[in-house]
């Protein structure tokens, strides 16, 4: 297992600085580093989490003449808790580096404020819209993961789970790090509501420091896999510099 500090995350992707170092970090680590806050929050509230192998698809099937197949197709990763229920997550990684990106204030007040702005901006270009858009495909239908079997897929599609996790402060009441927003996906070619639960990161990893958490534990290998690799290219016979 390898730690984040949460410390560090919050000044790399909280601060506008260095906005090219961090947007390479973001693109190298930023879905890693969302779903491993995002599945620390599934275990904190007593689920077992397990990430599974493969890739959410869009059910072409669910759509036709009414409901034409939109141009988003992919989400991020499924999770399998508990054994029998599936949650999907689409990650959006958008950091005070992003191109809307600010420094997220240190006052609790001013933040509060941020993080209420960036709900409503996410509202009215994301939710509150009759187009789909990179964000809420969320909400698209979904073929099963083909690991399960049959019977336990078709039980688990049927209250599945969604999850958009967002690395930016944002929050409906200004401090809580999840809310829930309804949108409408698609099934048999008709529009149907659909909800999903919004989980910022950033505030997720605040409330942990509050509670005198100061690492943030990482559980599913992505981490190391992608360090592993990166190690591979690099000379051993050369150090490198690593900031405190």
């Amino acid at each position: 297992m390898t730690s984040y500090r949460i410390e560090a995350l919050l000044r790399r992707f909280d601060t506008r600085a260095d906005t090219a170092t961090t947007g390479h970090i973001s693109g190298f680590l930023g879905e890693t580093i969302l779903l491993e806050a995002t599945g620390h929050w599934l275990t904190s509230i007593g689920h077992d989490v397990e990430l599974l192998g493969g890739t959410p698809r869009r059910d072409d099937s669910a759509f036709g003449a009414w409901c034409p197949m939109p141009t988003v197709r992919d989400l991020d990763a499924w999770f399998l808790l508990d054994g029998s229920d599936l949650l999907v997550v689409e990650c959006k990684c958008w950091t005070a580096a992003s191109m809307d990106g600010a420094t997220v204030p240190d006052d609790a007040a001013q933040r509060a404020q941020y993080a209420q702005d960036e709900w409503f901006t996410m509202l009215a270009r994301h939710i509150d819209t009759d187009r789909w858009t990179g964000t809420n495909k969320v909400f698209l239908p979904l073929i099963p993961p083909g690991s399960l079997s049959a019977d336990v897929a078709e039980a688990a599609m049927a209250k599945l789970r969604r999850v958009l996790a967002v690395w930016r402060p944002l929050s409906l009441d200004g401090t809580a790090f999840t809310a829930t927003v309804t949108a409408d996906s698609v099934l048999d070619d008709q529009l149907r509501p659909a909800v999903a639960e919004v989980f910022s990161a950033s505030l997720y990893l605040r409330s942990l420091l509050e509670r005198g958490e100061t690492h943030l534990t990482t559980r599913f290998g992505m981490t190391e896999r992608l360090l592993g690799a990166v190690a591979e290219l690099l000379d051993p016979g050369f150090g490198v510099a690593v900031e405190s």
